[in-house]
């Protein structure tokens, strides 16, 4: 049986690749963060010398009485949150004591969701999640230079002057979140975090010689960006004509609902789509996306990779049907 574990709001990709599962004759079950957060919803996991036993009751599913012929024998990791106890928090004045706390709870949370992986360590996994958090953009951007694709000159630093000093060497340079960017709703707005250029101004502005250490990249002269999705060893990539339109020419992620950046297929050439299968194989992952640049003098830079990512704006435009292939992925493993 194929586990899929998920969450349950805005995952419209779970849902397809389940339909696609349904459609293909196979057999799944699905677990959501959110779910088992949920005070009706009991969840325990039972370990010790003699059994180790789970039972969540999420759905009215009861997975402790499980036959052997339901055996897990893949499981899907594809987007998963525990809430860890928000309501309690507002009854708190203090609000380092807050901060503190909430950061207690949210390792209280994880080892939870730990103690529920612990039941799969014999399945395949696509992928494991202490592989995908190993993956510090640091270290990837490293890896991937070594195995001979082009990466943006990076700093990481805290002080004003090491950014100058980068900003005068490459003369436009961005900012970017070091590990994952988050999207927040706060009193019905909206908040996210995109890259950013970083301009002469803006550093004279700052009135501190040192800052929180942050990560700032060269910014690379692009002729348009490649958004790439990796499935065990087979590369579906799509071209992202963002630099047509200033609101996306930075972060192509500022969509213009109005007047979208054009997308097409993409046939990357053999040796970077063989780099990147390196790549993947190297950092231990079966499934990902990954973001490229192709600069107007016409070298290809990779930028990160994102083993989370959503790829339905990859399928649909190219026509790849990716959900129907993950689908067929996890059924053919599921012996």
């Amino acid at each position: 049986m194929i586990l899929i574990l998920s969450r349950g709001k805005s995952e419209t990709t779970t849902d397809l690749v389940i339909d696609w599962i349904m459609r293909l004759g196979g057999n799944y079950i699905r677990v959501n963060g959110d779910d088992i957060s949920e005070k009706d919803n009991p969840y325990g996991i039972n370990i010790n010398n003699e059994f180790s036993k789970f039972n969540i009751s999420g759905k009215g599913i009861d997975y402790d009485s499980l036959t052997s012929d339901d055996k897990i024998n893949i499981v899907w990791y594809r987007k998963w949150i525990i809430p860890y106890g928000h309501e309690y928090l507002k009854f708190i004045g203090d609000g380092d004591f807050a901060a503190k706390l909430q950061f207690h709870l949210s390792g209280e949370a994880n080892g939870a969701s730990y103690g529920l992986y612990s039941q799969f360590l014999n399945a395949k996994w696509v992928d494991h999640p202490l592989v995908i958090r190993s993956l510090q953009k640091p270290i990837v951007l490293k890896i991937a230079n070594e195995l001979g694709l082009n990466v943006p000159a990076t700093l990481i630093t805290n002080n004003i002057k090491d950014l100058k000093s980068f900003l005068t060497l490459h003369n436009r340079i961005v900012t970017k979140c070091i590990t994952d960017g988050i999207f927040l709703t706060v009193n019905g707005i909206d908040y996210g975090m995109y890259t950013k250029e970083i301009t002469w101004l803006e550093i004279e502005k700052l009135k501190t010689e040192y800052f929180y250490p942050s990560l700032f990249q060269e910014l690379l002269d692009k002729m348009y960006e490649l958004r790439v999705f990796y499935l065990n060893g087979n590369i579906y990539s799509m071209a992202i004509f963002s630099q047509n339109d200033p609101q996306t020419t930075i972060d192509f992620r500022k969509y213009n609902l109005r007047k979208p950046n054009r997308y097409v297929p993409y046939k990357l050439p053999v040796d970077i789509e063989q780099k990147l299968c390196l790549l993947m194989k190297k950092l231990n992952l079966k499934c990902g996306s990954i973001d490229i640049v192709r600069k107007k003098d016409g070298e290809y830079y990779f930028l990160e990779i994102n083993p989370l990512g959503q790829f339905g704006m990859v399928s649909g435009p190219c026509n790849y049907y990716l959900e129907k292939e993950v689908a067929k992925y996890l059924i053919k493993n599921d012996k």
